[in-house]
């Protein structure tokens, strides 16, 4: 997850769905895996697609 990322013996931490994901993981609560995960999905099956769809068309209307 972009949010966490450790290297060596330095770990940077930022706020955000990836590091609630990371964290529920190394504390090994399966819980919180599963809630951050479900609603990351939610999010990309409901959200992303509108997004990208006017992004494409915005796209698609400069192209001509």
């Amino acid at each position: 997850m972009a949010e966490y990322v450790t290297w060596g013996k330095t770990t940077l931490i930022a706020d955000g769905l990836g590091s609630y994901i990371k964290k529920a993981t190394d504390a090994g609560d399966f819980h919180g895996m599963a809630l951050g995960t479900g609603v990351d999905v939610r999010f990309r099956i409901i959200v992303e697609p509108f997004f990208w769809r006017k992004l494409y068309l915005l796209a698609e209307d400069r192209s001509r």
